[in-house]
C-alpha cells in the first residue's frame, strides 16, 4: 500500500503481534500504568516505542440484548464525551455471535492508537484486545474502524483449518474467494504485510465492515486500503455473514457402502466439496483383496491415490483448494464383494 493511502486507513493486522490483552504495559482499569515498551508494526517487523503513562476507566456493560461487552476508555477523554455503555451497545448490534463477550474493546485518544497500533494506523486488533479512537481520526468516523476491527475479531474466533482464520478468513468467506487458489497464483498473500494491499486477513475485515455498513443502511461502497479483486458481491457477503452467525466448526464425516461384482468392477461416489480443506478417504474391503482408491478431478484425472494403512485399509489424504466437485474411485482387484468407504470434508 502507497503512503498516502495507508495514511488514510491503515489497520494494523490481527496475527501481528501488537499487543497483550491484559498486558504490554497497559493497565487493565483506573490505575497508573508504568512507563513501558510496545510492539508496533513498522515495515513488516516488530519494533519498539516509548509508551507514557495512561490510566483506563472500565467496566463490563451490559446491553440492551443482555449481552455483555467489556469497553476501556482512556482517562483524556472526559466521561462525557465517551460512553462505554454507548460503544457496548455499538458492538452488541454488529452482525455477531458468541464471541462477544471474548472481545475487550480499547478507546483511546489518536495519539495515544499511534503509540500502540502503528503512527499511519486508526486501530489495532491482537488476542481479543481491540484498539480504536474515540473520534474521527484520519477522516474516518471512529464506527468505520470499530467495524473493520471487529471483523479481526470474528476470524480469530473461527476456524478455518489447515489454515488460520485470522490470515486466510474464515471458511466460507475464504472458500467463496478462492483464498486458497489465490495464495497458489501469487494474487493473495496471507501473513505477509508488505503485500498489504492483497491480505485476506484484511480483505475479510473490510467485507465485514461493508456487511455492517449495508445493514446501518450506509449507501456507497468505500474500498481503500486492500485491492478491489476483493470487492465483496452479494454471495461472498452472505458467505460473511454465515461465518458469523453459523461458523463452520468441524469436517463432515460421511459413510458409503457398496458392492463390486465380476460384472461391475469399478464405483465412482461423486463428491461436493464447496468449502476449501482437507478430505479423507478411507477405502475397507475384506482380507484378499487389493481394491485400489483414487480421488478423480471431473476430467477423470487423478489427484490422490490411497495408500494402505493396514491388511484391508487403503487411505488418502487432499487439500482441496478450489475444486468444487470431485468422485472417489474404487477399482476391484481380487474376489467379488462389498466395500466401505469413510469420507470426511470441510
Amino acid at each position: 500500500m502507497n503512503a498516502g493511502r495507508l495514511q488514510r486507513w491503515a489497520v494494523v493486522a490481527a496475527g501481528t503481534a501488537l499487543l497483550a490483552a491484559g498486558g504490554g504495559g497497559w493497565s487493565q482499569g483506573g490505575v497508573p500504568t508504568p512507563p513501558g515498551t510496545a510492539a508496533l508494526r513498522s515495515g513488516g517487523r516488530l519494533d519498539t516505542a516509548p509508551r507514557t503513562p495512561r490510566t483506563w476507566r472500565f467496566a463490563t456493560y451490559t446491553t440492551s440484548t443482555g449481552e455483555t461487552v467489556r469497553v476501556e476508555v482512556s482517562d483524556t477523554y472526559a466521561p462525557e464525551a465517551v460512553s462505554g455503555q454507548a460503544w457496548a451497545e455499538f458492538f452488541g448490534g454488529l452482525v455477531h455471535g458468541g464471541e462477544l463477550a471474548g472481545v475487550t474493546v480499547r478507546i483511546a485518544t489518536p495519539p495515544e492508537v499511534a503509540a500502540v497500533c502503528g503512527d499511519d494506523a486508526l486501530g489495532c486488533y491482537s488476542g481479543g484486545l481491540l484498539v480504536m479512537a474515540g473520534e474521527q481520526f484520519g477522516g474516518v468516523e471512529p464506527q468505520e474502524i470499530a467495524r473493520h476491527e471487529y471483523g479481526h475479531h470474528v476470524a480469530a474466533s473461527r476456524a478455518n483449518p489447515p489454515w488460520t482464520a485470522s490470515a486466510y478468513g474464515p471458511k466460507r468467506w475464504s472458500s467463496a474467494m478462492g483464498i486458497c487458489a489465490r495464495t497458489k497464483e501469487g494474487t493473495a498473500f496471507p501473513d505477509d504485510y508488505t503485500h498489504y494491499e492483497l491480505s485476506p486477513g484484511e480483505a475479510f475485515a473490510e467485507a465485514y465492515r461493508v456487511l455492517n455498513d449495508r445493514r446501518a443502511g450506509i449507501l456507497g461502497l468505500t474500498w481503500s486500503i486492500v485491492d478491489d479483486s476483493f470487492i465483496p458481491r452479494d454471495d461472498t457477503l452472505r458467505a460473511v455473514e454465515q461465518d458469523v452467525t453459523a461458523p463452520w466448526v468441524e469436517a463432515t464425516s460421511s459413510v458409503v457402502r457398496g458392492r463390486l461384482t465380476a460384472r461391475k468392477r469399478r464405483s465412482l461416489t461423486t463428491l461436493a466439496t464447496p468449502l476449501d480443506g482437507v478430505v479423507t478417504v478411507a477405502l475397507h474391503v475384506p482380507r484378499g483383496r487389493a481394491d485400489t482408491l483414487a480421488l478423480v478431478d471431473p476430467k477423470g484425472r487423478v489427484v490422490a491415490s490411497g495408500l494402505w494403512a493396514g491388511a484391508t485399509t487403503r487411505r488418502l489424504t487432499y487439500l482441496v483448494c478450489g475444486q468444487r466437485r470431485l468422485a472417489v474411485r474404487v477399482v476391484l482387484a481380487g474376489p467379488p464383494g462389498p466395500f466401505t468407504l469413510a469420507i470426511t470434508r470441510p
